[in-house]
């Protein structure tokens, strides 16, 4: 094997490893949903967080779908854990949080506020952040090529299916549910509707365009599409209207994100720089959000904790959000 191919190996197992580790820091520690004082949590989060992330980019990789593809796949990555797996698309009781209390409709057996919410936040957080972060930290033409081997690629989904176990075993002796066969199937369908997306290499693009966009326009306009569609989650404002015009606004908010990085993506000027203004915009809302649940000190799982947890949090922040900084003046 010549050097050459041997560091292309090395860089791709680091890549694979990187976002393992990253896809459950961003999704459920800088979040606050658990505290770095609760890192051995990463035993059974890797598993499922981690595989399912480097499965959903792999998958993605090799269809050739690219980011059409990864968003796709981390949909029904969302749609897995949450319709399937924990139920709480159905579940009124889980964790006794009244996820479905706002919005609920009776004849769906659910709220479409907290399936856009949670969706979101799993596309966002759990799959495509991470996997943006760790190629962006690779060679141009080393992105779109492949981390895994077959036998790793086997081994990765053998990881993933047996968390999916379980967190669904887990689940059903914590909080025992079962959804309707009729839910089951909605899910399933929309999960294979998904997955095609991705399989079928879609090709989804706007004409080149001779424009420029600034860093600064790709912060600010995340940062309000991000405030739009998490400050709707937490406040809740109806304006008047009804209860479903708040998952209304989550949604144009989230749809109008992926429509302006399609746009953007198209400049003249579209480089690493304008990508890592947007990955800085994100860090900084999920860290807002993190901190805002430290603030109750009680994690969102409702374990309590104290200043170590909220100094840890802070360092975890800014271990994130220092290096993507200095990215962006450095490419500036």
């Amino acid at each position: 094997m010549s050097l050459q191919k041997l560091i292309r190996f090395s860089d791709a197992k680091l890549a694979a490893i990187s976002l393992c580790i990253l896809s459950p820091i961003i999704a459920e520690y800088l979040l606050g949903i658990w505290s770095l004082t609760q890192l051995s949590s990463l035993l059974f989060l890797v598993p499922f967080y981690g595989c399912g992330a480097l499965l959903v980019r792999e998958i993605a990789r090799r269809s050739g779908s690219g980011w059409v593809g990864i968003f796709a796949l981390s949909f029904a990555f969302g749609l897995i854990e949450e319709g399937l797996l924990t139920q709480t698309f159905f579940n009124t009781d889980y964790y006794h949080a009244g996820l479905l209390s706002f919005g609920y409709i009776e004849s769906l057996g659910t709220s479409p506020f907290w399936i856009i919410y949670v969706l979101g936040l799993h596309s966002l957080g759990s799959i495509c952040l991470p996997i943006l972060i760790v190629e962006l930290r690779l060679d141009s033409s080393e992105r779109e090529k492949l981390w895994l081997n077959w036998p790793s690629f086997f081994v990765c989904t053998t990881l993933y299916f047996v968390a999916s176990a379980s967190i669904f075993l887990g689940t059903q002796q914590a909080f025992p549910y079962q959804s309707t066969l009729l839910q089951r199937l909605a899910v399933i369908t929309v999960i294979i509707a998904f997955s095609a997306l991705a399989l079928f290499r879609p090709k989804i693009a706007f004409k080149l365009s001779n424009k420029r966009v600034s860093n600064l326009k790709v912060f600010i306009t995340t940062i309000i599409l991000g405030v739009v569609f998490f400050g709707q989650h937490y406040h809740m404002y109806t304006l008047g209207l009804s209860e479903h015009f708040v998952a209304f606004s989550m949604l144009s908010a989230y749809l109008l994100g992926m429509y302006f990085m399609l746009r953007w993506s198209q400049c003249a000027n579209w480089s690493d720089s304008q990508q890592y203004s947007m990955v800085f915009s994100l860090l900084v809302i999920y860290s807002v959000l993190g901190l805002y649940q430290f603030s109750k000190y009680t994690t969102a799982l409702g374990h309590s904790i104290n200043y170590v947890d909220i100094a840890l949090q802070i360092g975890l922040i800014l271990a994130l959000t220092i290096p993507v900084l200095k990215k962006i003046k450095s490419l500036v």
